[in-house]
């Protein structure tokens, strides 16, 4: 997630964003950013569960087929359709209603540096609630080694998670993104942009 969507300055809201990666063994690592969120857990789950939810806050497009297997397809391209070459897949792993899911990119967008190394990784969300009307949400990046492909990758995603959960944020701070009202960085097109999740 390297470039990302800019919003205009008045949608940006402000969110403390922690980062709690961590060494699990010698040679492993996990890329983990945690923030409050606020909105309910039930509204954060649909958030990543739900095409509406994912389209809400992530990307113009998406389409999920929320099971045990099923996939989550998106694309930064809003005129984007099912099955286009183009789009983002990514397999449902696990789940724990309202709670927790993990999730693994199988195709990225064209141009994702080392594609092939995916198969090493897998996401994990985890919605917590948290006060009155707010949730901790994590997003951990798993399976990551010291290998010159995946520090590459552990950068990438370092940059682009916290991203990611900032628009989350933004979401329910200000409202559903008009993704019509967008300026993307240097002028880029949305089709341009190469963030998944992981």
């Amino acid at each position: 997630m390297i470039t990302g969507l800019a919003l205009a300055p008045m949608l940006l809201a402000t969110a403390a964003i922690a980062n709690t990666s961590y060494e699990p063994a010698p040679g492993e690592f996990v890329l983990r950013h945690e923030l409050v969120v606020p909105a309910p857990p039930c509204a954060v789950w649909d958030a990543f569960t739900t095409a509406e939810g994912w389209m809400s806050w992530a990307v113009p497009f998406a389409t999920i087929d929320f099971r045990l297997g099923g996939r989550i397809e998106t694309s930064y391209d809003p005129a984007a359709r099912p099955g286009d070459d183009a789009n983002i897949i990514s397999r449902i792993l696990a789940f724990v209603p309202g709670r927790m899911m993990a999730f693994q990119a199988e195709r990225p967008p064209p141009g994702f540096p080392h594609p092939e190394l995916l198969e090493d990784l897998f996401s994990v969300v985890e919605i917590t609630p948290h006060g009155e009307d707010e949730s901790l949400v994590a997003l951990s990046g798993v399976g990551y080694t010291d290998s010159p492909g995946h520090l590459e990758l552990r950068a990438f995603f370092e940059r682009g998670n916290a991203w990611t959960l900032e628009r989350l944020v933004e979401r329910f701070a200000n409202g559903p993104v008009d993704w019509t009202a967008l300026q993307p960085p240097g002028g880029k097109p949305v089709a341009d942009d190469t963030q998944i999740l992981d």
